[in-house]
């Protein structure tokens, strides 16, 4: 299971991890990526792993489900 923050808009994810993450980065907080679902389908593609499920729940957060093929 991966939980995670993800946006459902991929105007909204850019504006976050192009304007929004750096900033607060600077200040020595914050995550470094906000992923959609077409980047975590690559990333489990790229590690040999299927998803299963992917919901996006309240305003932000990400439940995927993932497993390695049997």
């Amino acid at each position: 299971m991966l939980r995670d923050m993800t946006m459902r808009s991929a105007a909204v994810r850019w504006f976050c991890n192009t304007i929004e993450m750096p900033l607060i980065h600077l200040a020595g907080k914050g995550d470094v990526k906000i992923y959609g679902r077409e980047e975590i389908s690559k990333l489990c593609e790229n590690a040999g792993l299927h998803m299963e499920a992917f919901e996006i729940r309240s305003f932000c957060l990400l439940h995927c489900v993932v497993r390695k093929p049997e």
